[in-house]
Parts: structure tokens; sequence; C-alpha cells
């Protein structure tokens, strides 16, 4: 196997080195945060978070520049990342990439307006939506019976869309990559974007690594996206929370995207965060393409290890071409467990329970483990070992049932736009008796991870029997307040025809 390279001291990046100078300068603090540097805090939270969390948990009244008028350190630091990432202009997020996707869509579009949005995106994507007023138009995802599921977004769906005269499509939204890393064909979506001329959203959240090794695929921004929406604590370095939002062209309004960033971010932003993203975007400047160089080799190698454990199979190039998935991520190790006879939840609870292992995600038949510049032989090693004996501890169970043999999910009628759907009064209805009415929640099985239904659609007995099924063979439903998906809440007064309220 090989390693990556052995990471280098280097210079201090602006945002960091004006933490540090404030810092060593304040005497005594007479003002917020309330711990006043930890003075303030327990010993049980200094041992628990370190007292150098507390040292560098700084405002914009201790000389620490201000995210939303940034004329200093996080000024010069946001211009620095957007030269590393190759966008005209990068905002830093402390809100995660969910603000930044509800920034996008809410910067871009509004309530006369719709935004065609593939149906397999995250849930903030969703929220974006109802807080802009846009109406959806969905691009379904690619059945592949291959790979057990539903991938990307149906291409000829999307043309047809922007082909009808009376369509107001004001911004189009790609997610980029998914979970598993798989890519969608972004040229094709760059091109069906300028055709519109409306920007191209970009929830990259998944990929901030991909501009640091030509081993990757390459990133949202080369291709020409408008708006990318990045998560560097995902891959790269910064705290949880942390994240990027790249813009480039003239297709944004960037006063408008300033404007509705600062009303969606908190008014007292992490100085912690904000440091985390400055010297994540540093050590990726000074040494970024060497490790990413070493992580991609590393991944080749892992992968090999594991095809050659009898019954396990790491997915690879093999699924090009396949559910509209066009190039993958070798850092994200996607592993078949069905062989051995597991589903991937139990083969996760597994590597908990006997090798002290934490793969990033399971579903139904696979577990996904990602690679990036923290690991090394000795973590591959740890991981190919346990792997070996996922067969062998405790008793096999049942293979789960394929998702993707229970039925193709079709998207639902829109009654009206989840923006309305939020406005409107809902009540708990027995799930048997709640065809033909109007669901005031999300029904979200993982796996797939796709909404069978969104607030404001119409229920029909094929979803909710398919939501059912979905949940009886072991996924998990997100988005509804009763996860045992015995009740469902619908909207007040509102019928299959959608009668009660105006959409």
């Amino acid at each position: 196997m090989t390693a990556p390279v052995t990471k280098r001291s280097f210079p201090p990046g602006a945002l960091t080195a004006e933490l540090i100078a404030a810092r060593q300068a304040e005497v005594r603090s007479f003002h917020m945060p309330g711990h006043k540097g930890g003075r303030g805090a327990s010993r049980l939270a200094h041992e628990v978070l370190g007292s150098a969390a507390f040292a560098a948990d700084l405002s914009e009244l201790g000389g620490f520049d201000y995210l939303h008028s940034a004329a200093g350190g996080i000024a010069e630091s946001q211009r620095s990342a957007a030269a590393l990432f190759g966008a005209e202009r990068t905002h830093y997020l402390i809100n995660g990439s969910t603000v930044g996707n509800i920034a996008a869509l809410v910067a871009t579009t509004c309530d006369d307006g719709e935004a065609m949005v593939l149906r397999a995106s995250h849930r903030s994507m969703y929220a974006g939506l109802a807080m802009s007023g846009a109406a959806p138009r969905y691009v379904p995802p690619c059945p592949s019976a291959a790979l057990d599921g539903w991938f990307g977004g149906d291409m000829s769906v999307a043309v047809a869309i922007a082909a009808e005269p009376s369509h107001r499509i004001q911004a189009v939204h790609v997610t980029r990559p998914n979970y598993y890393g798989f890519c969608v064909d972004l040229a094709a979506w760059v091109d069906l974007a300028r055709s519109l001329d409306v920007p191209l959203i970009v929830d990259e959240a998944h990929g901030t690594h991909f501009v640091f090794s030509d081993g990757l695929p390459p990133s949202a921004l080369s291709l020409g996206a408008d708006l990318a929406i990045q998560s560097p604590h995902k891959t790269l370095s910064s705290l949880t929370q942390s994240s990027l939002l790249h813009v480039q062209g003239n297709r944004v309004d960037h006063s408008r995207l300033s404007t509705v960033l600062a009303m969606l971010q908190s008014s007292s932003p992490s100085a912690l965060l904000l440091a985390s993203l400055d010297l994540a975007c540093t050590q990726m400047k000074f040494e970024g393409r060497q490790l990413w160089s070493a992580v991609v080799a590393l991944a080749h190698d892992v992968r090999a290890q594991i095809n050659a454990i009898e019954g396990l199979h790491c997915v690879g190039e093999e699924i090009l071409g396949v559910g509209g998935i066009t190039s993958i991520d070798p850092t994200k190790i996607v592993i078949d467990v069905t062989g051995v006879n597991l589903d991937g939840w139990t083969a996760a609870a597994r590597l908990r329970a006997h090798s002290g292992l934490n793969p990033e995600f399971a579903d139904a038949r696979r577990i996904v483990c990602s690679l990036t510049v923290a690991d090394d032989v000795s973590s591959a090693s740890l991981l190919i070992d346990a792997l070996s004996q996922l067969g062998v501890n405790g008793s096999a169970s049942a293979k789960c049932p394929p998702v993707f043999s229970t039925g193709t999910a079709s998207t639902p009628v829109m009654a009206i736009t989840p923006r309305r759907a939020g406005q409107q009064p809902s009540t708990s209805l027995d799930v048997d008796q709640a065809a033909g009415r109007v669901s005031a929640e999300f029904i979200i099985p993982y796996p797939p991870g796709i909404p069978l239904v969104v607030p404001g659609e119409l229920l029909d007995a094929a979803t909710l029997r398919l939501a059912r099924q979905l949940r009886n063979s072991g996924a998990s439903i997100v988005g509804t307040a009763d996860a045992t998906l015995s009740t469902i809440r619908v909207l007040v007064g509102m019928d299959f025809e959608g009668r009660g309220y105006p959409q």
C-alpha cells in the first residue's frame, strides 16, 4: 500500500494569523463570549473541549474580523479560498452546506418561478424550495437493477421540461457526487442550464477534494457550474458545520446572495469554524495535490485487497453508464456485503462491535467507507483485517430483499408547493386512510434516500405501499413525525383533487 505524504508545516493563512494576533493582544475580556477565553468554563469543559478551543473562540469585539462585513482576515481568507478552488468569489459558511443549498435557491428563484431539481437531493434543497417559494420541476432518478437502487437524474426528462414553452425555470440544481461517490454527467447539466440561461447550482458537499488530484472526478466549478456548495469537513480537515459556497459568472446576483446569507447565517459567527476553514484551505494550498494523489493511490490498493476477500465486492468502474453514473470517486469505498450473507446495516454494526470501526454509511446491501488525508497504511490495514472477519463474527443474517425489485417510485402529483404546504394546518391520520389526502411531511426511506413524498404532494395507495415495503425490508423512514409509518400528517381540508387552498 502507498502511504500519504508526510504532512509538513506551513505559514498561517490571513484569518488564522489575525485570530492569533487578536488573542495575544488582549489582556482581559469585557465582552462576549461569556466564558472569556475559557476563564469561565469548568475544568470538565477544558478536559473535554481543550483550552485551545476556548482561547480561539473570539468575537469581532475582540479584534477579529466580522463575517457579515468582512474587511480583514476573513475577507483575505475567502479570496485565497476562491483562488484555490477556481471561483470568482467564495463565501465561508458556518451553518453547513445546508445553508449553502438554501441560500443558493433563495438567491436565484422566487414565488412565481420554477426550479429544475433532482428528486434525489438532500433535504436542504427542499428547504430552499420552501423558503424561496419556487415550484419544483422534478427530474426523477435513473433505476439500476445492477446496483439495486435509483441514482442520478433522467436527462431525457430534464430536456423535455426545458423544451416546454411555458416553463418558468429560474435555476437548475444538481447533486454531484452522491453519498456513494457516484457522479452524474455534469457537463450535460451545464449545457442544459446554459440553454436556459439560468444558474446551475451544484451540491458538491461530498466533493470538496476533487480539485486536488487528477485521479478524482473534475470539480463542478471546472466544468462550468455557477454555484458550488462544498463541505470541507466531510473530506478535508475543517470542523463539522463549516462549509464553502463558491460563485462564478454573471448568472448569479452576488449582492442578492450576500444579503440572503446574512439573513440565514448566525449574526454571531463562530471563530472556531471560520479558523478551521482557513486552516484546511491553507493546508490544501501547500500540500493538497501531494496528499490527495497519495490517498487515491491508497484507495486503489484498498479496493484491490477488498476484492480479494471472498464474498466481498468493492464497487468500481464497472458501474459507469449504469443509472446515469459517468464517474466515481475512488476514495469512497463502496463494499457490497451480500456475498457473505449480510445486509449493509448488519455489516456496519459488526464492524463497530468487533473492530471499533465506523463506516460512513450503510444500506440494504452495502457499506461505504471514506478515505481522506487522515488515512494511511495502518488505518487501511485495520479496515482490511476487519472486513476479512465480517463473515466470521456472529451468525449470518438473511439477505435483505432487494430495494429495486419492490418497484420504481414515481413522483406524486404536487397539489401545492412545498412553501404553501408548510403554511397550512395539518393533522395526523392513520396511514391506511391517507390515500387521496395531501401530505404535510416528507416520506424519505434510507435507502435509497430519495423522497417518495414531499409536503404538498398527493398521497396514493401505491406510494404508501412502497414506503411500507421499504421500511419492512430494513430501511429507515425519515421526515415523518411517526417513524413507524403507522400514521402520517396530512393537510387539513385538502382532498385528492387538491381543493381547499390555492397553489
